[in-house]
């Protein structure tokens, strides 16, 4: 069993809860075969540590054509969400983003500053 830490949310960050974790862990007797302050094959196992090994993966969603480059912000998405459960009365993830129809090399220049993601436009299934 490979135990992994999700720290991509820095606003969430708590020192020490990693080694709270761990050691809640092995209270229950759940016991890692590798992973975060053991290490083992798979590494990195902070999500943080492991962003280029995703980005080869987002950028063969986008080139594919199931995934898209949204600009949206917090506030944007909390809007958009709201609008969806107004009108149909569920959440829908078909309509959450700005759909940009931009190539990989002109995204530098859109984005200027602002924080971006890849979403997906699907789920498989």
């Amino acid at each position: 069993m490979i135990f992994r830490i999700e720290d991509t949310d820095s606003n969430r960050f708590v020192p020490g809860a990693e080694e709270y974790i761990l050691e809640s862990f092995k209270w229950l007797g759940i016991h890692f075969d590798e992973g975060v302050s053991f290490g083992g094959e798979c590494g990195p196992y902070r999500q943080s540590e492991r962003r280029d090994i995703y980005k080869k993966y987002v950028q063969v969603l986008l080139d594919n054509g199931k995934a898209y480059i949204a600009f949206d912000t917090p506030e944007e998405l909390e809007a958009k969400l709201k609008e969806i459960i107004a009108r149909v009365g569920a959440t829908s993830g078909k309509d959450m983003g700005k759909v940009m129809g931009v190539a990989s090399k002109e995204l530098a220049g859109l984005a200027e500053g602002r924080a971006i993601s890849a979403k997906v436009k699907e789920l498989l299934g």
